[in-house]
């Protein structure tokens, strides 16, 4: 089974495209994903089986969550949906597709860089900032 180090990001990141670069040199598989590109260029569908809770298709890669080794939450931004594209529900498929990712990141179980719920307690700390 092929693992993958997961990373949820945004499209203008650069200091991701470096790390990227550094992991594949060292032999890493991994699966970039810009959370602003979903749902419009990744799918995610949702299982009850018992090793897989979901599984991310972007491009030609299928990811399950038995294959993700680690996950990145560096600087996800909230999916762009045009309103074109979805005929007056565009509200509500963006407020969706944000809590789709959102419970993703928390429910995900495996190594964490940057845990998405030490992130947002941290962007709520006053004294933090």
């Amino acid at each position: 089974m092929k693992e993958y180090i997961l990373i949820l990001t945004h499209e203008f990141e650069v200091n991701v495209d470096i790390i990227i670069l550094m992991l594949k040199k060292r032999g890493f598989s991994v699966v970039r994903i810009n959370t602003e590109q979903f749902p419009k260029h990744i799918s995610f569908s949702l299982g009850l089986e018992k090793e897989k809770c979901f599984i991310l298709h972007k491009d030609d890669i299928y990811l399950s969550s038995e294959n993700v080794r680690s996950c990145w939450y560096r600087q996800p931004w909230t999916p762009s949906i045009k309103k074109e594209d979805v005929a007056g529900y565009g509200r509500l498929v963006k407020e969706e597709s944000k809590a789709t990712i959102w419970s993703l990141a928390t429910t995900l179980d495996t190594f964490w860089m940057n845990n998405p719920l030490a992130v947002c307690l941290l962007d709520n700390n006053k004294l933090y900032i």
